[in-house]
């Protein structure tokens, strides 16, 4: 989900720990050059994370940024 209706999402809601929901960032007015560099670092996270290392521009849940 990249759009609530309230935002930025609050800390209490249950969508930041839901099993079956993936919070990402509103990225509608991008252009194809940024569309580009989101799939290369969507990629690498992904290579990462099943190689057990820790993911790029990870989101720090207690700052929120």
């Amino acid at each position: 989900m990249d759009v609530f209706e309230a935002e930025p999402l609050p800390a209490a809601s249950p969508l930041w720990n839901h099993d079956q929901v993936l919070v990402s960032p509103h990225t509608a007015a991008l252009n194809a050059a940024e569309d580009r560099l989101i799939a290369e670092l969507f990629a690498a996270n992904a290579t990462r994370l099943l190689d057990g290392h820790s993911m790029l521009n990870r989101v720090d849940t207690v700052e929120f940024y």
